[in-house]
């Protein structure tokens, strides 16, 4: 009774939120390699030709006096610096504005605008919101993050279901390989009792990270369970700063800063990245002594880190120099480290490109879920005269 009960709740569940789930999985498997097709894509304007011998670099704020003379009235958001030779320096700009800096001529790129780009953003707006117009109370973000919730419960309760009453080869064997020469409805069992099977595991880890994401208390869920208080969700208060009648001490250019920070790296460096909020000013007249904010925050990335979420950020006084607050990997919180694991396991990043490709592969498998899944369907409510052949161990489906 029990497993028939839950065999119609699966059905019910699948029939109402295939179709989205079918969409997120389409897109989440085109996306598996996003940074690394967005990166290639953009190489023209990312990578750079060294001068031979052994070029001078110029410094960062020289490349900053570029950015300003192109837009006098704009801001910087981040700059990222690579250790590569032939990395450009990104300057991000607000509105999710990149510009390369040629780190020896000073030369500005903008990375064109490609059709895999746009292709890759529309995925993105498909598999986040189902393309729904973004904003406050987004009601495809809604029905999609819904969706998400049910497809946990499909993917445990289709291993219930699986589960077979018998464990004998006979039965076993056509729940955990395709069966050759089948057809019709055996056919879509079998595929979409083997797909299911091995796909699980990566299904319900992208699917409850995907609720982790999704929702603000599953998120704080997970800080709870690690036996910490969820972090907030608002901003801190920025302390105001009393009036002075002396002129505050200018700010330290950024190869000032720069300095310092190599001076704090213990290890081979990949990325240093400078985070600006309030955004850097690029007028001259925006205040050059940023009086706004009084700290820089300089996130390090080391040479093939793991996990590859682990980075050291320094908090440093803009003014001096000197490093208010240093947070390493040791540093991190259960909780943290969690959230972090989740993140990147959503989308395979956590192992790199073999754990992408696995993502990658799994959610094609889901699709195929979702495609017999409806197929099963049909013919139990539209072919029961259907003529094929049910395999030996069918019978154990409900």
């Amino acid at each position: 009774m029990f497993r028939k009960i839950l065999f119609w709740l699966h059905l019910v569940t699948g029939l109402a939120v295939g179709l989205v789930v079918g969409v997120m999985s389409f897109t989440g498997a085109a996306l598996a390699f996003e940074r690394d097709l967005v990166a290639w894509t953009e190489s023209d304007a990312r990578l750079v030709t060294p001068p031979a011998g052994n070029p001078a670099r110029l410094t960062l704020d020289q490349l900053v006096g570029r950015v300003r003379a192109m837009h006098p009235e704009g801001a910087i958001a981040s700059i990222t610096v690579s250790a590569g030779p032939a990395d450009a320096v990104a300057i991000a700009l607000p509105r999710n504005v990149t510009l390369y800096a040629n780190p020896y001529t000073g030369e500005l790129r903008e990375p064109p605008v490609t059709r895999l780009r746009t292709f890759l953003r529309t995925m993105i707006a498909w598999h986040v919101r189902l393309n729904a117009k973004p904003g406050p109370d987004n009601l495809g973000a809604t029905i999609a993050s819904a969706c998400t919730v049910a497809a946990v419960f499909l993917g445990l309760s289709g291993l219930v279901l699986w589960w077979p009453r018998a464990a004998t080869s006979r039965v076993l064997r056509p729940s955990l390989w395709f069966v050759r020469g089948a057809t019709g409805r055996a056919r879509d069992w079998n595929w979409h009792n083997v797909v299911g099977f091995w796909t699980l595991p990566c299904f319900l880890i992208m699917t409850v990270s995907g609720v982790v994401l999704s929702y603000r208390w599953a998120n704080n869920l997970v800080f709870r369970i690690a036996g910490e208080t969820p972090p907030s969700q608002t901003a801190p208060a920025r302390p105001v700063t009393p009036a002075v009648a002396a002129r505050p001490a200018p700010i330290l250019g950024l190869d000032a800063v720069f300095a310092v920070v190599q001076q704090q790296t213990t290890t081979a460096w990949d990325q240093i990245s400078f985070r600006f909020a309030p955004a850097l000013p690029l007028s001259p007249n925006a205040g050059g002594d940023r009086s706004a904010s009084s700290t820089y925050t300089v996130t390090i990335r080391d040479k093939n880190p793991w996990p590859v979420f682990v980075k050291t950020t320094l908090t440093l006084d803009s003014r001096t120099g000197e490093v208010r607050r240093r947070e390493t990997p040791a540093d991190m919180s259960p909780g943290t480290r969690a959230r972090s694991w989740l993140r990147l396991l959503h989308t395979g990043e956590a192992f790199r490109w073999p754990g992408q490709i696995v993502a990658g592969v799994a959610c094609l498998g889901a699709c195929l879920l979702v495609w017999t899944g409806f197929a099963l369907a049909w013919r139990r409510f539209f072919s029961r005269n259907s003529s094929a052949a049910a395999t030996p161990a069918e019978g154990n489906a409900p």
